[in-house]
């Protein structure tokens, strides 16, 4: 079952490609990787002894994002968005 947090894009090539987090993990250099929403940096998570799944988080949170826990209800892009 895919949840929302468990899929990002990825910079591979110079094209960014939506990856899920088994792909991500499995790489052993990560690429760039961003938010499919705002588009803002996100660092992958792999699932940890407490039960927690393995996901992506933004690396600085974002209110503006929907994908984030701190989201305020209105959609906008990272302030530090890649491109």
């Amino acid at each position: 079952m895919r949840i929302e947090h468990d899929i990002c894009e990825a910079n591979v090539a110079g094209q960014w490609q939506t990856l899920t987090i088994q792909t991500v993990l499995g790489f052993p250099t990560k690429p760039s990787l961003r938010c499919v929403e705002c588009h803002g940096p996100v660092r992958p998570h792999k699932q940890a002894n407490n039960g927690m799944r393995a996901h992506f988080e933004h690396r600085l949170r974002h209110d503006g994002c929907s994908r984030s826990p701190k989201f305020k209800g209105s959609k906008a892009r990272h302030p530090d968005a890649l491109s």
